[in-house]
């Protein structure tokens, strides 16, 4: 089952156009439920950020600009390096987002784009 889920009648309203406008393509009709948003619980912490929790080596290098795990799992910089990791965004793209966030200095920037482009992979 797939869902999406909005908070306000606005989220709402744009979901529903998209859902219209890529319905009415080549694609065909759409399944997924629009459904108001609830209490949300977060999986246990071995479902979080699997992709960059397997790279030992980087996971040190956040543990040390993030001691706090919960803090790491939950922050921006640790959701766009698991995204490159899984292969949905480019070197370039994980760069320029490192970059535009406040969670750290340029030169932690460089020593994290340094770790994940020398892992063995």
């Amino acid at each position: 089952m797939a869902a999406v889920f909005y908070h306000t009648e606005e989220q709402r309203r744009l979901i529903l156009e998209a859902r219209d406008r890529y319905s009415s393509g080549a694609r065909g009709k759409i399944f997924t439920q629009i459904l108001p948003a609830s209490e949300f619980y977060p999986e246990g912490e071995y479902h979080q950020k699997y992709s960059l929790q397997k790279e030992r080596t980087l996971m040190k290098v956040l543990s040390e600009l993030y001691p706090d795990r919960r803090v790491l799992f939950g922050s921006p910089a640790a959701a766009r390096l698991n995204g490159h990791l899984a292969g949905h965004i480019t070197l370039k793209e994980l760069r320029d987002a490192l970059f535009d966030l406040d969670d750290f200095s340029p030169g932690a920037c460089e020593t994290l784009l340094y770790s994940v482009s020398n892992l063995k992979r």
